[in-house]
């Protein structure tokens, strides 16, 4: 397992190895790098040398397993994303597991070392993508068709379901046809629609899901060029805060399997930014 860094200025890629697995990595704000597969790893950056990588790597790095104390044997589970809370610095991640005691959020507190579980409760299924609003709420992306919320003061779940046509016969039991793979949670309004909302990433429709907390109500965009597009991943930027809606967007890339089936033949890489009216430039 490995770690790859790109230097901007010598245009050169640094690499390491790390003791545990690495996917969808995530930064925190003090400069430690988070992952989960199937251990939960964190490495600090701060601590690499890049002319001395490999004398330096071990001593930055730390990765957590979860420990039967009676039998001794390690406990299996898994993990896909992971997100630091802005508030108070707890990881969490979530296992992509469709029922049974791994169809759950769990959280790691650096502080104290310990975990705990969040069982995903009906309709909730098939936890994905992890991310938080500024007052330290979590919410996450859900296989069965929703958004979910835990509110990280009560524990309490609250669901939502995505917008788009269900399954036939189907009731509260699901949510919608879309299988969200990711999400992100614009904590800066760097879209512009306002601080804290929520975009899911539609797969294969064509779409963000962009949901509000305060309203609770959805906003669907279409991206008409090229088709179809698929984003398993965004993020924002604010280039230049005084610029308005020029200053300010989000970045997201088309990441399907087969992208010589799009308009384009080829992989893209998208900024989208909100205008206050068709004409603004």
């Amino acid at each position: 397992m490995q770690f790859r860094s790109f230097d901007t200025k010598s245009h050169k890629l640094v690499g390491g190895d790390t003791s545990y697995d690495t996917h969808h990595l995530q930064f925190h704000w003090q400069g430690r790098m988070w992952s989960a597969c199937h251990a939960l790893g964190m490495l600090d950056t701060t601590k690499i040398d890049r002319k001395y990588v490999e004398s330096t790597e071990a001593a930055a790095q730390k990765a957590w397993m979860r420990v039967d104390t009676k039998t001794g044997k390690v406990m299996p589970t898994s993990g896909y994303a992971t997100g630091v809370n802005p508030v108070d610095g707890t990881i969490w991640v979530p296992v992509p597991t469709v029922d049974g005691p791994q169809n759950k959020i769990y959280m790691l507190d650096p502080k104290t070392q310990k975990y705990t579980d969040y069982l995903l409760p009906l309709p909730g299924r098939l936890s994905h993508g992890i991310d938080f609003t500024t007052d330290g709420n979590v919410w996450f992306s859900a296989g069965s068709g929703h958004l979910g919320r835990i509110d990280r003061k009560t524990g309490k779940f609250t669901f939502w379901e995505l917008p788009g046509a269900k399954f036939a016969g189907t009731g509260k039991e699901t949510g919608s046809t879309e299988y969200p793979y990711f999400m992100w949670v614009d904590q800066f309004d760097t879209l512009g629609m306002g601080k804290d909302m929520i975009i899911v990433t539609g797969t294969t429709s064509d779409s963000m899901l962009i949901f509000s907390p305060k309203t609770e109500t959805w906003t669907v965009f279409r991206l008409p060029y090229p088709m179809p597009f698929y984003t398993r991943g965004l993020d924002g930027r604010i280039d230049n805060p005084n610029a308005g809606w020029k200053g300010r967007g989000i970045w997201t890339s088309y990441n399907s399997y087969l992208p010589k089936f799009t308009e384009t033949k080829l992989g893209f890489v998208n900024h989208i930014q909100i205008r206050p009216n068709p004409l603004a430039n």
